[in-house]
């Protein structure tokens, strides 16, 4: 007997919908269900009707009269259509399928019978749709927020803090606008804290994407060490380095009042300038009218204007930072045109900016007042204080790139092949595995004994299937290094192109393009050190930078020292350089992994191009497995029980007279009896390489070893195919396979 059973749109109530007696309900099931993140293709039931019985008609509302209201509170309204009815259809004891229910039609016979057509959906999660168009900004993020401090920012390197500088969130650095060249990070001028870039843990931010779409994620893959170490820079764009929305308006305008006198050649006196004059302002409450000074809220830099007029002295604007003074200019007529200047200082935290009158000796000196801010008399105004350089919130959300969840979902997705598979008990937890650890998980079974030998078994080649061109890419990266590449080589930096040569019949292209831009490394001009230079040709920093991801190579001691700001504005030696990269390692190797699809020649030094590339590692096996000369499809009928679709699952390995398959699609199953329903399947082929011989190590002369051996140098096919270079024997010599060497990347 079959049974479909349905909850009322609360899910508080279940009923039992009445059902044409041995009326088939074909089912269908595809494996689209869990390969496309953000495509909701599930399994579905062609369409079936059952019997306007009174009881359907009390749980369907008024889908006959519209008049029809609650029916023994089934329903809270009347019957919606838009909306889905979670479902579930069993065979006697045995679960066929859960999902849900949409009412399709209903349909009039002989005046007086109805019936309605139903529609059956196996449990597809609507990931997409849970998730919306909401953008990472949207994320509930305030528990990574933390002071951006040298403290703070030292404790995510070595991971001894609390959550989130656990781990989480670490700093890297990354040229945003500073256009850094030749002598940097001195003492003298020292990296400034917001310089450094921050960097969320790219699993922390997908966990969060499910969370509060209302799921929760499981997977062996996102926890390895390999996938942990990914990470996303906070960066979006603009001219603030970092952003926080709590720091407010900071800028101060003050003038003198009346006219301002002294005989102090030595000390002098401070000018007594409040922000009550006309266009004065001090929004912030930075200024003190009682000793006539402003005061830095935080580590920031700000953009004075000072002016006076003074005859028999000058006027001095003081910045006072821990008891010390520094005079940042004399307003002297003599020297400036009407004593006016106007430049930028670093002010720490709680240091002091304000003007001072000294008299020429023996005479006495006048500041001309004016009773206004600006104008001809005597002022002090910031007219910019940028965000914060330290000292101050990280405002995380703020400082996300423009991006929306799904994006970020489906763009891993594209990178790592990964399927998504919601749990057969609790639909809300979603198991998340690149493509090959998932079907390699299955379980053997034996079919051969349910083919139908009644109706044609058809074995193909998949030639009518294969395209004549995949490529694999991210997005393009916006940044002048990223910029020149798309121009000289008509090409996203990293993207891998697969061209189809031998197959007459392939047809049309295969995009796999995700949203990430490419974490293109190179050296800062006449630096060693390696970053990312999210930077425009002419210096300045990407407006709107599009998200890209990372590895974290840990704190190297193979550069040379640099000198950080501390808190306090005094430099600080840092020996340790944090690396983020497109690489898994520092100097990268043929055996690192790579966050390109294709072979692309480090613009760092390393010690070969990797072998391990998003393509060779998550695509290359699915790809082969379609374009191998021993590739087949398989279609077919079998006689399947419900017990058979009760224990399915798309990993399984079937086998079928001496050869394992993976299924694709079963069409027209009938839970109700045991007849053919329509079986497509793939042959599984295990170990298809691209060429006979693989990459694995390179020795100390740059030699590159293949097949896990430190003597085996691969093949000249081989070794150029995976894009390094073959030296023929000479002389007598072995013929190797080497590395290109390092590339020196163009400035800027």
């Amino acid at each position: 007997m079959l049974r479909l059973r349905l909850w009322n749109n609360a899910e508080t109530t279940q009923y039992d919908v009445d059902l044409y007696e041995n009326a088939p309900i074909n089912l269908n099931y595809r494996f689209t269900d869990v390969s496309q993140v953000n495509k909701s293709k599930g399994s579905f039931s062609q369409t079936f009707r059952v019997p306007a019985t009174k009881s359907n008609l009390d749980f369907f509302g008024g889908i006959i009269n519209p008049d029809v209201r609650e029916r023994n509170g089934l329903l809270n309204t009347t019957w919606n259509v838009k909306k889905k009815v979670r479902a579930e259809l069993a065979y006697k004891t045995i679960p066929i399928m859960d999902g849900s229910v949409q009412l399709k039609r209903v349909v009039r016979q002989k005046k007086q019978y109805y019936d309605l057509e139903l529609v059956f959906f196996g449990e597809s999660v609507d990931i997409a749709q849970s998730i919306g168009q909401k953008k990472l900004s949207d994320l509930t993020l305030t528990s990574v927020d933390h002071d951006v401090t040298v403290t703070n920012i030292v404790t995510s390197w070595f991971e001894t803090g609390s959550f989130p500088l656990n781990g989480d969130v670490k700093y890297g650095i990354m040229d945003k606008g500073s256009n850094w060249s030749g002598e940097i990070w001195t003492s003298s001028d020292p990296l400034k804290q917001a310089e450094l870039t921050p960097y969320l843990r790219a699993y922390y931010i997908l966990e969060r994407i499910f969370t509060e779409a209302g799921f929760s994620i499981s997977s062996t893959f996102l926890n390895t060490d390999a996938f942990q170490d990914i990470y996303m820079p906070l960066f979006s764009g603009g001219p603030d380095l970092l952003k926080s929305d709590d720091f407010g308006d900071n800028t101060f305008a003050a003038g003198l009042v009346s006219n301002q006198t002294t005989t102090n050649s030595s000390t002098g006196v401070i000018l007594e300038i409040v922000e009550t004059v006309d266009g004065g302002s001090d929004p912030s409450n930075n200024f003190n009218s009682s000793t006539h000074k402003y005061t830095a809220p935080a580590n920031v830099l700000v953009f004075y204007e000072a002016f006076t007029i003074v005859s028999q002295g000058t006027t001095k604007l003081i910045h006072t930072t821990g008891g010390v003074e520094t005079i940042l200019v004399d307003l002297n007529p003599s020297t400036q045109l009407n004593g006016f200047e106007f430049n930028s200082v670093f002010m720490e935290s709680g240091s002091t900016l304000h003007l001072q009158l000294f008299a020429d000796s023996g005479v006495v000196a006048t500041a001309s007042g004016e009773d206004q801010a600006f104008g001809s008399g005597s002022y002090l105004r910031l007219v910019q204080v940028n965000d914060p350089i330290s000292g101050f919130e990280l405002d995380t959300a703020l400082n996300m790139p423009d991006f929306k969840q799904i994006d970020f979902v489906s763009s891993l997705q594209k990178m790592f092949n990964l399927v998504f598979i919601p749990d057969a008990l609790d639909p809300s937890t979603i198991k998340i595995e690149p493509f090959q650890d998932f079907v390699a998980s299955g379980t053997k079974k034996d079919w051969t004994s349910k083919l139908d030998f009644t109706s044609d078994i058809v074995i193909e080649p998949t030639a009518d299937i294969q395209f004549a061109k995949y490529k694999f890419t991210h997005a393009e990266g916006g940044d002048f290094l990223n910029d020149a590449i798309q121009r000289g080589l008509d090409r996203v930096y990293g993207e891998m192109e697969i061209l189809d040569l031998e197959n007459d019949f392939s047809r049309g292209d295969y995009l796999t393009q995700d949203g990430f831009a490419p974490h293109t490394m190179s050296l800062i001009p006449d630096n060693p050190y390696p970053v990312h230079r999210c930077i425009q040709a002419n210096g300045a920093g990407v407006a709107k930078p599009k998200p890209r991801l990372a590895y974290w190579n840990g704190l190297s001691s193979q550069y040379p020292s640099y000198q950080l700001r501390q808190d306090n504005g005094s430099p600080g030696s840092g020996s340790l350089f944090p690396v983020f990269s497109n690489y898994s390692d520092v100097i990268p190797t043929v055996s690192s992994l790579d966050l390109n699809y294709g072979f692309e020649f480090p613009m760092i030094p390393s010690a070969g191009h990797p072998f391990n590339t998003l393509y060779q590692t998550y695509w290359a096996g699915l790809v082969n497995e379609l374009y191998s000369s021993d590739a087949r499809m398989l279609t077919c009928k079998m006689l399947l029980t419900s017990q058979d679709i009760q224990d399915f699952q798309f990993s399984d390995q079937i086998y079928i007279e001496g050869t394992y398959y993976r299924v694709l699609e079963i069409t027209g199953f009938d839970a109700t009896r045991v007849a053919p329903c329509s079986v497509k399947l793939i042959k599984i082929l295990t170990n298809i390489a691209d060429c006979d011989d693989t990459p694995t190590g390179v020795d100390s002369s740059g030699n590159v070893t293949f097949n896990n051996s430190a003597t085996d140098f691969g093949s000249r096919e081989c070794c150029e195919k995976y894009g390094y270079i073959f030296k023929p024997d000479k002389a007598g010599g072995n013929p190797r396979c080497t590395t290109a060497g390092a590339f020196i990347p163009p400035s800027s």
